[in-house]
Formats: structure tokens, sequence, C-alpha cells
């Protein structure tokens, strides 16, 4: 395991594989795929990505899928906000049609409008609602979200 020294680091590192795994124009997302609402995150960004560039982040992001109390929603900052932002706003949303992006005036780390925005635009898109006790779609990064991102992460392999 290799540790990050430093914020920058880190950034550096993550902005590194984002530009490297560039997703193929047309690439299709389906549906939440079934089976994958238990069990450990599957992705390479979520799971060996994350642990050799930001340790710690694996753990967090899987705390998050597994525990309703650990979701992350706005003004949260830390490493694994970044990481999930990177993954929503560069790798996923793109392959999703009709996305705009939108500059993000909140550091890289903190979970921002612009981030919010991405997530509600990503939750609408794929209908990520727990209708249970929702009316309406919110902008929290659930187990619901953070599974579908990472079935998603994983069909576009990633």
């Amino acid at each position: 395991m290799s540790s990050i020294p430093n914020k920058k680091s880190w950034k550096d590192a993550l902005e590194a594989i984002v530009h490297q795994r560039v997703v193929k124009p047309g690439a299709k997302l389906t549906a939440f795929p079934k089976g994958v609402d238990h069990g450990p995150l599957t992705s390479k960004f979520f799971t060996t990505d994350a642990d050799l560039y930001a340790p710690g982040v694996r753990s967090r992001l899987q705390l998050c899928a597994n525990q309703h109390m650990a979701h992350i929603s706005f003004g949260d900052h830390g490493v694994h906000v970044a990481w999930v932002k990177s993954a929503l706003q560069d790798l996923v949303l793109p392959a999703l049609d009709g996305y705009i992006p939108t500059p993000d005036m909140a550091p890289c780390d903190v979970f921002g409008a612009a981030t919010q925005y991405c997530v509600l635009k990503y939750k609408r898109k794929n209908t990520i609602i727990n209708r249970d006790y929702q009316f309406e779609i919110d902008a929290i990064i659930g187990i619901k979200t953070i599974r579908m991102l990472d079935a998603h992460l994983k069909m576009l392999h990633l």
C-alpha cells in the first residue's frame, strides 16, 4: 500500500486516473442490475484505484454502501467526496444522454452546489428513490446511489 503524503498528491493521482480512462462515446448505461444491493463494491475505480492512491477511501465508500447513516451529502468534505465527485462528474454522467457539465466552485474535496446538481441529475436519470419514505428525489449519496454508481463504473470497465 502506498501512502499519499499530501492533498496535492491524491488530487494529481485522481486526475491522472480519470484522464487515463476515457469513456467510449455512445456507451449506454442500463438500469440498476439485480443482485448488487449488498456485498462489497466491485468497480476498479472504487476498490483497487481507491486503495492505491487514497488509502482509507475504499473503506469509507464501502461504509456508505452498507449503512444508512453513513451517506454523503451537501457540505461533507474529504478524499472520499473527491473520489465520488470524480466518478460521477468525469466518468458516469458523460456517458448519459444530454449531460451538460457544470463548473464546480467548491474545492474538489467538498460536496458543493454543482455536486448536488450532478447527484440530482444522476438520481433522476436512474430513478433512484426509496418509495417507502420518499416522495421526491434527494441529493444524498446513500446506499442505492453508491451501489448504482459502482455498477455503472463496472459496466464502463472502470
